[in-house]
C-alpha cells in the first residue's frame, strides 16, 4: 500500500509518497525522510487491475517449472528480469528479488501488489513461507490461476454473443434517431394529429433523449453512484441476493463461487494442512460478504466440536452432494480425494448453469429485439403506407 507523508524541510512542509506493507515498515525504508509532521495512506486506483490475466500465468508457469526443475528462486528472479516480461511482472519479481535479499517476508512484500497479483497469490506464498516447500505452493497457485483463467474464458464465450446483440440494437437505434428518422419527419408533419400512436411514441422519445441526453447521462450516473453507496453499506444482503434470489444468474453465480472456494481448499489441504486450517485460509479469498459469513459459522462449529458435515448443513446453502461428500470425506479420512470429487462436480455445474443461462438468456434477447425492431418499423412505415394510399 501507499503512504502519502508530510515533512518539514527549510521550514516548508513537503510531500512524499512511498511503498509499505504497513506503516512500522516505512522505517526501514530508506527514503523515509526527517521531520514527519503526519502520515496518511493514500487510496488509489491502480490501473494493473485491469492488466491481463494471460500475464500473470505466463509468469507463474515459468516459476513453477523452474523451482521444479530444483533452481534457487533467487536465481529463477534473475533470470526472469532478463525476459521480455511486461512491467508489471518486472515490478513482482524486483519485489520478490529484495524480499529474499533483505530477509523479508515474501507474501508481505508482495502484498504491496494485491491490486495486481490477488489475494491467491499472497495466499499461496503466505502457506509457502509456513510449511517451507514453495514448489508445492506454486505449483498448486498456478493450478487455481490456470482454472480460473479458463472460468474467464467460459464466462466471456457465454456474454459475447449476448454483448453483440445488445452492442446491435443500441448502433440500431442511435442510427435510425439520427440519421433515418431525420429524413421522414417532414412527411411526419404533414400528418399533424393524426399520427399513429407507435409513431407519436418514436417521435417523443427520440426528442426527448436528443434534447436531454446530457440530463440522461447525469442521471444514470447519479444511480450509479447511488447503486455503490447502498451496495457498500448493506453489501452482505446486497450478496445474498445475488446469491440465492435472482432466477438463473445466481445459480451461476453460486457454482461459480462454489467451484472457486472448494478448489483453493483442494489444493490447501494437498499441502499438508487440515481441512480445518485450509479452510480458514481459503475464506480470505471469498468475497462474497453473504457467503463469508455463512464461512465463518461453520469455522465457528468446527470450534466448538460440531462435525464438518453438521457444520455445512446448518449454513443452509451447500446441496445434498455436497454434504454426503464431506461426511464421507471425514469419515474416511480422505479429504484429498474427495475434495478432488466435489471440485469435478462444481466444475460440471459451472458448466450446466452456464450452458442454462446461455438458453434461457439468448432467445429472451432475441425475442426482445425483435420487437423493438418490428415497432421501429411499424412506427416509421405506417404514416408511409398510409400517405400512398391516400395518393392512390
Amino acid at each position: 500500500m501507499k503512504f502519502k507523508i508530510y515533512y518539514e524541510n527549510k521550514s516548508k512542509i513537503n510531500t512524499i509518497i512511498l511503498d509499505a506493507y504497513n506503516i512500522k515498515d516505512l522505517n526501514k525504508n530508506l527514503n523515509i525522510p526527517n521531520n514527519i509532521i503526519s502520515i496518511r495512506k493514500v487510496n488509489t486506483i491502480d490501473l494493473n487491475v485491469f492488466s491481463k490475466s494471460k500475464e500473470k500465468l505466463e509468469l507463474f508457469y515459468e516459476l513453477k517449472i523452474m523451482l521444479n526443475s530444483n533452481l534457487l528462486l533467487e536465481d529463477i528472479v534473475d533470470i526472469l528480469l532478463k525476459g521480455n516480461l511486461s512491467k508489471n511482472n518486472k515490478d513482482v519479481l524486483r519485489s520478490i528479488k529484495y524480499a529474499l535479499a533483505n530477509g523479508q517476508e515474501l507474501y508481505k512484500v508482495l502484498a504491496l501488489h494485491e491490486n495486481y497479483l490477488g489475494s491467491n497469490v499472497i495466499l499461496f506464498f503466505k502457506i509457502a513461507a509456513k510449511n517451507s516447500n514453495i514448489n508445492t505452493a506454486m505449483t498448486s497457485l498456478y493450478e487455481i490461476m490456470f482454472r480460473n483463467d479458463l472460468l474467464k474464458e467460459k464466462i466471456k464465450s457465454s456474454l459475447t454473443y449476448p454483448f453483440i446483440l445488445l452492442a446491435s440494437l443500441f448502433i440500431s437505434i442511435y442510427i435510425i434517431f439520427y440519421f433515418v428518422l431525420p429524413r421522414f419527419e417532414y412527411i411526419f408533419e404533414q400528418f399533424g394529429d393524426n399520427l399513429p400512436l407507435s409513431t407519436s411514441i418514436l417521435l417523443n422519445i427520440k426528442d426527448f433523449i436528443t434534447g436531454y441526453y446530457i440530463f440522461i447521462f447525469i442521471f444514470i450516473i447519479f444511480l450509479y453512484l447511488i447503486f455503490k453507496i447502498l451496495y457498500s453499506k448493506f453489501k452482505i444482503y446486497f450478496d445474498s441476493l445475488f446469491l440465492k434470489n435472482i432466477p438463473v444468474v445466481s445459480s451461476v453465480y453460486k457454482s461459480i463461487l462454489f467451484y472457486q472456494l472448494f478448489l483453493i481448499i483442494n489444493l490447501i489441504v494437498k499441502s499438508k494442512y487440515s481441512f480445518y486450517d485450509a479452510l480458514f485460509n481459503a475464506k480470505d479469498s471469498i468475497k462474497n460478504d453473504y457467503l463469508l459469513s455463512k464461512l465463518n459459522y461453520i469455522l465457528k462449529d468446527l470450534n466448538k466440536g460440531i462435525d464438518i458435515h453438521q457444520a455445512f448443513l446448518n449454513t443452509k446453502i451447500f446441496d445434498n452432494t455436497t454434504l454426503r461428500l464431506l461426511q464421507t470425506a471425514q469419515e474416511s479420512n480422505k479429504f484429498e480425494l474427495i475434495l478432488d470429487d466435489i471440485v469435478n462436480i462444481y466444475d460440471s455445474k459451472v458448466n450446466k448453469s452456464m450452458n442454462s443461462f446461455k438458453i434461457y438468456l439468448e432467445p429472451i434477447l432475441i425475442f426482445f429485439i425483435s420487437i423493438i425492431v418490428l415497432w421501429l418499423v411499424l412506427a416509421i412505415m405506417t404514416p408511409i403506407w398510409d400517405l400512398s394510399s391516400h395518393l392512390k
